[in-house]
């Protein structure tokens, strides 16, 4: 009977669903199908704000496989806790997919706390709990743990470390970058005016007499004055960086030798016209918009430099605004430069390979079936040090991330001028300002949208529902932001050219206040006689309309008059060719950037649809849109009609006139629609890169021109 009884020990010794070696498998597979997943979401997630893809579908991952993922690390949990004997590796798989969760929370989450972060956040908080009572007991005993057990604790130590100070750091940053962070530059700027010194004389290349707040603004305690007024008061303490005081500094990194080219000085423009910026999505006034002091620093400063400079500038400054509103940069920095995170990096690689090595002392060679396979290789070893590979190369791309990122760039800077950074010069300053100019990635999109309705006209689908209206069938039914009728087809994106970028600004600085639908650039190129009706229609939409049917006719009429190709200059077709599609991107996609309501904007859309279809009936191909243009008269008053006798009379002229005429044109009517858009719309557009009319937008408004949505037809901008 004894020994009966004793084979049937063994067979019990194990009950599991599955053989002991199909669990073993089991475990494997999930463990390493949950880490390629929690690999594959940190890396999209980090890598989409870099820009580095756009692809739709992947930038979708993260939020699919958020609530699946915590599942496989429970069920992963569950299969460890069961799992039949004692496997070392098994707690260092479990650590990993818990640090590894950690990090995808950490990279996939903006700065200020919801309810989808604070779930994250319990999730990890409860996962580091259960990890440190994993590691510490073995399920069903009371012995210790395995050989890893003193390696593992450390780490559990430093994710337990890590999360105190996100969360010590997600107080900190409603100080640092919060709503009251805005009140406070809010009211600063109220009274900047005020700090400079008698008789002090502006000079806006120099940023003399600009004393806008770059870093240190945390640590201004406003005062209020005695009445009658009873206006704040403020006085600047000695940690608060200024903009003429990073321009006068000319030591280290700001040595004129290391920062020939204003690259540092740069970044800290964009850090300061960030922050005020920011102030308009607290919906604190620009107190400083009606100065003279306020439109000089950017027709007369920013204006002044060359046309790099000035994207730039405006580029990092709406990088630093995306930034903050769907990355953890401000928590990550809300007490200066993140050396917590490289120290908490060194830390984790050092266990890492400290791991690594005992496991390959402890490699047991008579293990068989899933720990040895066939060719000599031993599994779970490898396992186990490819998955410390993963969690450190997840670590050092986050870390890398922050210690490269701009706002580093601007902490070591203005670090300087405060003089906290050690000041003897070594020949270390030429290296950092080397890695400060650099750029690690891209966080804003370089191509402008593209629509046009000379091909797309005839491209949608009739309400089934209304069949004798034939009202097009439009997605806004569901979707109030859209107005493109469904089967609207966009052109692929275009590059923002440097013709683009130079007609622009070229436009910019030949305003002499506010921008206007277009008459300025007809009345250099002295056709506003001829031309001025078309700045003179009921809304900016009638205008663009009718110009974006003559310039898409323009470019048709190249192709029937083959002779004149040559002679057309490309870049002023260029320009006129990008902007009016651009534009018109804008007015069919993206209707809450422009002005005029948008129920306005739907009715009128359709009924251009509608012209557009009935005056080019029959049209085939381009050459018979073409002759139907030439066969207009000058007594129908839609757009279509209006646009066909603008483009007849602009192929009158010279190739080249012609399309500096309308490129001239073009750059100057975007810059007048780019102060009218909402706020909520430029943000949400922000996720995905942005807008280049955000850029122009942003631009105007450090000049104080700030959209009035009573005037918004009026032909000017107050």
């Amino acid at each position: 009977m004894a020994d009966q009884s004793a084979p049937q020990s063994d067979q019990h010794a194990y009950e599991g669903i599955f053989s002991e070696d199909t669990d073993k498998i089991l475990i494997a597979t999930v463990t390493c199908f949950t880490a390629f997943v929690l690999f594959l979401t940190f890396f999209i997630a980090a890598t989409r704000f870099r820009l580095w893809h756009s692809n739709t579908i992947l930038v979708s991952i993260p939020k699919l496989v958020d609530h699946p993922v915590t599942w496989l690390i429970s069920f992963c949990a569950a299969l460890f806790a069961g799992a039949p004997g004692t496997n070392e590796h098994f707690y260092v798989w479990m650590m990993v997919l818990v640090i590894a969760y950690d990090n995808v929370i950490t990279i996939s989450s903006g700065s200020f706390p919801g309810c989808t972060w604070l779930i994250q956040e319990y999730i990890s908080l409860f996962n580091s709990i259960y990890i440190g009572i994993f590691i510490t007991k073995e399920p069903g005993s009371k012995e210790t743990s395995d050989p890893y057990r003193l390696p593992l604790l450390i780490l559990w130590s430093l994710l337990l470390t890590k999360f105190l100070i996100r969360l010590v750091l997600h107080k900190l940053v409603k100080r640092a970058y919060g709503i009251n962070n805005s009140k406070v530059v809010s009211d600063y700027m109220k009274i900047e005016h005020e700090l400079a010194k008698p008789n002090e004389v502006l000079d806006p290349k120099c940023m003399k007499g600009y004393k806008y707040l770059v870093v240190g603004e945390g640590n201004i305690h406003p005062k209020i004055n005695n009445g009658p007024d009873y206006t704040p008061k403020i006085e600047l303490p000695a940690g608060v960086v200024t903009l003429d005081q990073v321009w006068n500094c000319k030591e280290r990194l700001l040595d004129p030798s290391i920062d020939a080219d204003g690259r540092l000085r740069e970044v800290c423009l964009s850090f300061a016209f960030f922050k005020l910026l920011k102030r308009r999505f607290f919906y604190y006034p620009a107190a400083e918009a009606q100065l003279e002091k306020t439109r000089q620093l950017v027709f007369e400063g920013l204006l002044s430099r060359n046309n790099d400079s000035i994207y730039r500038v405006i580029a990092m400054e709406i990088a630093f605004l995306r930034d903050f509103f769907y990355t953890r940069y401000p928590v990550t920095f809300a007490l200066g430069v993140p050396i917590l995170h490289v120290i908490l990096l060194v830390g984790m690689f050092g266990v890492s390979l400290w791991i690594s090595v005992k496991s390959f002392y402890l490699r047991d060679p008579d293990n068989t079936f899933l720990w040895k396979s066939g060719i000599g290789v031993n599994i779970d070893y490898t396992i186990t040090n490819v998955l410390l590979i993963m969690m450190t190369l997840m670590e050092a791309l986050e870390t890398l991330f922050y210690v490269f990122s701009d706002w580093t760039k601007v902490l070591f800077i203005c670090g300087h001028v405060r003089r906290w950074i050690p000041h003897p010069h070594c020949f270390f300053d030429p290296v950092i300002a080397i890695l400060c100019k650099g750029k690690f990635s891209r966080s804003i999109n370089n191509t402008i949208g593209q629509y046009s309705l000379l091909e797309n006209y005839n491209r949608f689908r009739l309400d089934c529902r209304f069949p004798l209206t034939c009202i097009p069938y439009s997605t806004w039914a569901w979707s109030p932001s859209k107005v493109a009728p469904s089967g609207t087809k966009k052109r692929k994106p275009v590059v923002l050219s440097e013709d683009v970028k130079k007609a622009i600004v070229g436009s910019l600085r030949s305003m002499s206040h506010y921008p206007t639908k277009g008459d300025f650039s007809l009345k250099q190129n002295r056709v506003y006689d001829d031309l001025g009706w078309t700045c003179k229609l009921k809304t900016e939409f009638h205008t663009l309309i009718v110009w974006h049917i003559a310039t898409g006719l323009c470019e048709i009429q190249p192709v029937k008059d083959k002779g004149n190709k040559k002679s057309v200059q490309p870049d002023h077709r260029s320009v006129a060719s990008h902007l009016s599609n651009y534009c018109a991107y804008l007015m069919v996609f993206l209707p809450d950037m422009l002005p005029e309501s948008i129920f306005s904007l739907k009715l009128f859309f359709r009924k251009v649809l509608t012209e557009t279809k009935e005056f080019f009936h029959g049209a085939r191909n381009n050459e018979d849109k073409y002759n139907f243009m030439l066969q207009v008269g000058d007594s129908g008053n839609g757009v279509i009609d209006m646009g066909a006798r603008l483009a007849k009379y602009l192929m009158e002229k010279p190739d080249d006139t012609r399309w500096k005429i309308m490129a001239d044109f073009w750059s100057e009517f975007i810059v007048f629609l780019a102060p009218a858009g909402k706020e909520e719309e430029h943000l949400k557009n922000l996720e995905s890169g942005g807008e280049f009319i955000t850029h122009l937008w942003a631009l105007l408004y450090h000049a104080g021109i700030v959209h009035d949505t009573a005037t918004a037809s009026s032909g000017h901008h107050p």
